[in-house]
């Protein structure tokens, strides 16, 4: 019983997505906890789509350095004359 006394005084803390509550990055704009919830939720998986075709690019970009650095042959002679 004396477990749910605790639930009683936590929930009075709004969450994340409930009006007056917050967090480090959502809400982004003031006033978007009254929108739709299904709304929200495409706005952040098109959010979080858009910020993965970033990374994606950013490491097509590199990958394709990297290719570039290791393609480089270079002819190499011993003393010995190999």
């Amino acid at each position: 019983m004396a477990g749910n006394s605790s639930n009683s005084s936590s929930s009075s803390v709004p969450s994340i997505c409930e009006e007056g509550g917050g967090g480090i990055l959502l809400p982004f704009i003031p006033g978007e906890q009254e929108w739709p919830r299904n709304l929200r939720a495409i706005v952040y998986l098109m959010v979080l789509g858009w910020c993965f075709l970033g990374v994606a690019i950013i490491a097509d970009i590199f990958m394709a350095a990297i290719e570039a650095v290791t393609s480089k042959r270079k002819l190499v002679t011993l003393n010995c004359g190999r």
